[in-house]
């Protein structure tokens, strides 16, 4: 037996047996107690996961699995699984990744969710897009478009903006284009803003590569505007260094410095003040700010 689902099955047989004693309605509260704790700390990681906080993500989604388990929620089980799998590859941890998206492939078979279903191969072609294997991750994206034929969720509005990745690697712009236009519509009609704003940021992307420059410049906007009225911090700064970086590819240095500054800002006083080296590394405000960093030592 995988060694992730005898965990599963021990943790949750554990709770079941010690609760059986309870009455019914304390029974009821705990399952939801643990259900909300769960979905918490899966949120709770999604915003360390959006920062790159691996570690502390990973921490987070490992209490979401097992407040989930003891209560045999088996969507917040799945969901967490995933997100384990997905911060494990960003870590390089390949074979752990690949052992808790199996784990979660094991669970699809009883809870009869489409949208679940979607997520799973949604996952397994993204584990193929970070190996660079861009046909295995077409050919398993195929699927899942297959999977979430007519619906209308943020798993299948993923599924779209895994495809406009993957063909954005692969250098076939207008299909992606295609790809990242699908996902537009299902999260436009969802008000699903968060992920919107990810749709927006990808076809400026796709647009800034095909030197669309006013048009990059336009969906790029509209994602910051978007992830602002959200307030979704790590989203903002993507934003802002999506902008930063068009503007510096079109020779607009003056404008690139600006968004560079706006960025520098929010890594300071968010994301507990850290800004990346790399970043800093590269930033043309280095040289002609003086004032603008002393502002930041006070």
């Amino acid at each position: 037996m995988n060694k992730v689902i005898f965990f599963i099955l021990t943790a949750a047989a554990f709770v079941f047996s010690s609760c059986s004693s309870m009455p019914k309605d304390e029974k009821t509260q705990l399952v939801n107690s643990e259900k909300a704790q769960s979905a918490l700390q899966l949120e709770r990681g999604n915003n360390e996961y959006r920062w790159n906080n691996y570690e502390s993500a990973l921490t987070l989604y490992h209490k979401a699995l097992e407040s989930a388990s003891m209560v045999d929620w088996q969507e917040g089980i799945i969901r967490s699984l995933i997100q384990i799998s997905r911060t494990l590859d960003q870590m390089g941890r390949i074979q752990e990744a690949q052992s808790y998206l199996n784990a979660s492939r094991e669970l699809l078979p009883g809870t009869e969710s489409r949208e679940l279903s979607v997520l799973v191969l949604n996952r397994e072609s993204e584990g193929f897009l970070y190996q660079k294997n861009y046909d295995h991750a077409l050919t398993k994206i195929n699927e899942a478009v297959s999977a979430g034929k007519d619906l209308e969720t943020k798993e299948s509005g993923e599924t779209w903006r895994i495809k406009a990745a993957i063909l954005k690697k692969m250098g076939r712009y207008q299909e992606a284009m295609t790809a990242i236009e699908n996902a537009i519509v299902i999260d436009e009609k969802g008000f699903f803003l968060a992920e919107l704003a990810s749709d927006y940021y990808i076809k400026g992307s796709l647009l800034s590569v095909m030197d669309h420059f006013e048009s990059s410049v336009e969906f790029m906007e509209k994602a910051l505007e978007k992830d602002k009225f959200i307030e979704n911090s790590a989203g903002i700064a993507m934003d802002l260094f999506g902008l930063a970086r068009i503007y510096d590819k079109n020779g607009q240095n003056e404008l690139a410095s600006l968004y560079y500054k706006r960025l520098y800002l929010l890594y300071h006083y968010a994301n507990d003040g850290t800004v990346p080296e790399s970043l800093l590394e590269n930033w043309e405000f280095r040289s002609d700010s003086t004032e603008f960093h002393s502002i930041l030592r006070e």
